[in-house]
């Protein structure tokens, strides 16, 4: 990177100025990092009591000797200095990789101005041809990860006792993002929701309907332990079929149809309407409408059969929010979610490169992949895979990092 560094570059974002740090900013730094007793919490850095310590001369040389970037963050409104950013430990000339450090002062946190200089540092390095950022922070840190993870940046692994700092040992959290992640976080034209498990939380429902349908078709003859390890995000054709084969049962298309079917009618449905589960995921609401003020189209791809989405229009209000014309359903003729994402981005007019999967099951997951999505967030479980086109993890709709759409 040596041959592209640029000495006296400025960058600027909606808010801030990230410029080169100048000695003359010593008030400032001390002030808001190394005066800053809650920064210093975490801040692997000592606390300075005086000014005059702190040596921001000596910072500037060393990484003006390595030809690494060093910047000031300055708020653009009031040109104060309130925390600096900057590349940490050199460039890895093997495979283009660096480390990111950051600080602001605790009174600018929570205003998103930390997730601003990251962003924008990792767009600058990522065009000087650097191809994957790393940045660490200790555990108990939750602001900073709370920035990395909003930055779209993916978790790469932990680390026990990693560092030793203020008389005891640290637990650490290292977070990565790549050149190809970066630029396709920002391509968002449309998106994809699956329902279940994640516009509609409903997994312990859709065990007890597995379980009580097992148990009537198998009478009682089939473990059911296995075999809901199966069941989600898949058709439910392919799983009765499977029953009918463990069972020794001859296939029947009929006879298969009619236990896909009682699933839902006899068994999920008045499960739901039993216990009043009657509303989207948290979040789930708010999103949409998000989605309809920016214009951004969106749809179902769901394995549901058309009995069960017409009870999700009727009992949920679905019409409030969705087109039923244009949600792809299990109809007998989508074998797996990979066709049903293709067909719902065509539905939509976009590529699919271009549309952004919601999704929590691990075979959904993995058959948006397979259709050629490139953005992914995932509803968090157990069986969340760690790949690269999953853009973010999150529990609910609340936590969805809406800069995507940017």
């Amino acid at each position: 990177m040596d041959d592209c560094y640029e000495e006296d570059v400025v960058l600027t974002t909606e808010r801030l100025i990230l410029r080169p740090l100048k000695t003359e900013d010593r008030t400032a730094i001390h002030r808001s990092i190394y005066h800053d007793k809650e920064v210093q919490r975490y801040y692997l850095a000592p606390y300075i009591e005086k000014e005059e310590d702190v040596d921001l001369a000596g910072m500037i040389d060393r990484c003006r000797e390595k030809k690494i970037y060093l910047f000031a963050i300055v708020l653009k409104e009031t040109n104060d200095v309130i925390g600096m950013i900057n590349q940490y430990g050199g460039t890895e000339e093997n495979d283009r990789s660096t480390e990111v450090a950051y600080a602001i002062g605790s009174s600018y946190w929570n205003r998103g101005y930390m997730t601003e200089a990251l962003t924008e540092m990792m767009r600058f390095l990522f065009d000087k041809g650097i191809r994957t950022i790393r940045c660490t922070a200790i555990a108990e840190n939750a602001q900073s990860i709370r920035v990395m993870r909003k930055c779209g940046m993916k978790k790469e692994g932990s680390i026990k006792d990693e560092i030793y700092y203020h008389d005891r040992y640290w637990n650490t959290e290292h977070y990565y993002m790549t050149k190809e992640m970066f630029h396709v976080k920002h391509n968002i034209e449309a998106v994809l929701f699956d329902f279940n498990g994640t516009l509609f939380f409903d997994s312990d429902i859709n065990r007890i309907a597995w379980q009580q349908t097992l148990d009537e078709l198998s009478e009682g003859k089939l473990e059911f332990a296995p075999f809901y390890a199966q069941c989600i995000g898949t058709r439910n054709q392919p799983l009765v079929e499977k029953a009918f084969a463990e069972l020794g049962l001859p296939l029947d298309e009929e006879k298969v149809m009619y236990w896909a079917k009682r699933k839902e009618t006899k068994y999920y449905q008045e499960y739901c309407r039993a216990e009043k589960r009657d509303r989207l995921a948290s979040g789930a609401a708010e999103f949409i409408s998000f989605l309809k003020e920016k214009g951004i189209p969106y749809t179902m791809c769901t394995a549901s059969l058309i009995e069960n989405v017409e009870f999700y229009f009727t009992y949920l209000g679905l019409d409030r929010w969705f087109d039923i014309s244009k949600v792809i359903y299990d109809d007998g003729i989508h074998s797996d979610k990979k066709e049903m994402c293709l067909d719902g981005a065509a539905v939509l007019g976009k590529p699919i490169e271009r549309c952004l999967v919601i999704d929590d099951s691990l075979q959904s997951i993995q058959g948006a992949v397979e259709a050629g999505c490139k953005q992914i967030v995932a509803i968090r479980n157990e069986a969340t895979p760690d790949i690269p086109e999953i853009i973010q993890v999150v529990d609910d709709f609340n936590e969805i990092d809406l800069s995507i759409f940017d």
